[in-house]
């Protein structure tokens, strides 16, 4: 027969199993969410700015879906009377929003047309390291309208470069043609 035959082990229900898995998976994701939010925020904050945020948006889509199944998790233990668990949500909430209010500066801060000239701008000459990293760039508490001047200029100085260089080609390319 079956595998109990086998191993000579008395048949059992393990229904108890599922149900213990089953009330321990709130918690389980809670634990993970926390322990993926410290770990990205260590790496964000901590880490050089230009080699963190290489990819557009690259916090942004680990914060919203955190941030749902937290909402998600806080009603599941409302229903399931843990108030304890709740203020722990309610507090990993506060840290990811808190941290969210940045969002549009990194967004700003990686465009590609930032040079070193921009950095130095907002930062001051004396201040800016390639290796900076996010905490360190926040210190420096640039304002965002600054920020905000700074990067809509170098973007347009990028958009300028892009198109002059298409120019530059298309001006090679008919030189030999003709």
């Amino acid at each position: 027969g079956n595998c109990t035959d086998i191993l000579d082990l008395d048949p059992h229900d393990f229904t108890f199993l599922k149900t213990a898995t089953d009330a321990a998976r709130p918690h389980i994701e809670l634990w993970k969410i926390a322990v993926h939010w410290k770990e990205s925020e260590a790496e964000w904050m901590m880490k050089p700015f230009a080699a963190t945020f290489t990819k557009p948006g690259v916090a942004k889509t680990r914060i919203v879906p955190w941030l749902g199944s937290l909402q998600s998790l806080i009603s599941g233990f409302q229903r399931s009377k843990f108030y304890g668990l709740e203020s722990v949500v309610q507090l990993l909430q506060r840290a990811i929003k808190a941290f969210t209010k940045h969002l549009p500066t990194i967004e700003l801060l990686r465009h590609k047309g930032i040079k070193k000239r921009h950095w130095h701008e907002m930062l001051g000459s004396d201040r800016y390291r390639t290796d900076m990293s996010l905490s360190e760039i926040l210190d420096c508490n640039v304002p965002f309208q600054k920020v905000v001047g700074v990067s809509r200029r170098a973007m347009h100085e990028y958009e300028v470069e892009e198109r002059l260089q298409k120019v530059q080609e298309l001006l090679l390319s008919t030189m030999f043609t003709l």
